[in-house]
């Protein structure tokens, strides 16, 4: 059976896009999602890093909840979640992780089996980070297969450290990546090859 892992934040939601609508009621902005050429995007907003990250953290605490999921996998999941070994691998603050995985089981609980965690530091939160990136955790686990994420640094680690791994970029501004329904129909191709 094939392991299929993917990232939750920008892919199997839009959260720098919600977070960007969040961020806009409350500040003087006129940036559109499809100029967040650069993620994190404190620089094309002109705030510093410590900033964004406190707005996203805000965002995560006040709106997380009500994230809508991406249809497009949504329905593939319904069509195709018996077909291989799903995981999810996002970085997040500790202080934020149980509302990432609460969402992900609300959602995609009936076939996502494991909610992983490299914890992203915050200022004043010693928790025990086991893993620097994702690739590290992927080599850890050892049997993953497939990777979706939308930081191409990410895919790029992971496939360093693990060189059978198959990545694939989800399609966001700020990466060169492939429209989800093209990845989609890619792993719909190789877990069909199982059966």
């Amino acid at each position: 059976m094939k392991h299929i892992c993917f990232d939750i934040d920008d892919c199997l939601n839009f959260l720098t896009n919600n977070w960007l609508n969040y961020y806009k009621l409350y500040n003087e902005c006129d940036i559109e999602y499809e100029q967040l050429v650069e993620n994190p995007p404190h620089k094309i907003l002109e705030i510093s890093k410590k900033e964004y990250l406190e707005s996203l953290d805000e965002f995560r605490f006040n709106s997380y909840e009500n994230l809508i999921p991406n249809i497009e996998i949504l329905n593939w999941f319904e069509k195709c979640g018996d077909k291989a070994y799903f995981s999810v691998l996002t970085s997040v603050p500790r202080k934020y992780a149980s509302i990432s995985a609460e969402w992900v089981l609300r959602y995609f609980g009936n076939w996502i089996q494991s909610i992983n965690f490299i914890y992203s530091k915050r200022e004043n939160d010693n928790s025990i980070r086991y893993f620097s990136n994702k690739g590290e955790w992927i080599k850890w686990f050892g049997k993953v297969d497939f990777f979706i994420d939308d930081s191409e640094k990410n895919l790029q680690e992971a496939k360093m450290l693990n060189p059978d791994l198959i990545c694939y970029c989800s399609k966001c501004p700020w990466n060169n990546g492939e429209d989800i329904e093209v990845i989609l129909e890619k792993l719909k191709w190789e877990i069909q090859k199982e059966v």
